[in-house]
């Protein structure tokens, strides 16, 4: 992985987490100390609980037994590797910044 991917995904997973689902329109379906469960749909399969510790900013997911960082739940909502993710980053805030604005994309 080259040094700028490194720092790119670095960046991304220092986002926070809840509000990435929030932004996403994911709904809490239970709050614990410090962790929140979200119903997810991963893999064309039914929802899995997804558990996101709000001190660590990582989900679990325990029946799959997977979990990770923002990048790791992105590429497998997503289906795609860290490199596909990052490389379609810049389009995306292209795109968010127009919209933010009200600008047509």
């Amino acid at each position: 992985m080259n040094n700028k991917l490194f720092h790119e995904i670095k960046k991304l997973n220092e986002l926070n987490l809840v509000s990435y689902f929030r932004i996403l329109g994911f709904k809490p379906v239970a709050e614990h100390e410090g962790a929140t469960d979200y119903a997810v749909l991963l893999d064309n399969t039914d929802p899995t609980i997804l558990t996101i510790d709000h001190q660590t900013n990582r989900f679990q997911d325990k029946i799959h037994n997977r979990g990770g960082t923002l990048v790791d739940f992105a590429c497998l909502l997503f289906e795609c590797t860290s490199v596909e993710l990052c490389s379609n980053i810049m389009p995306y805030k292209i795109d968010r910044l127009m919209s933010l604005t009200g600008n047509p994309t």
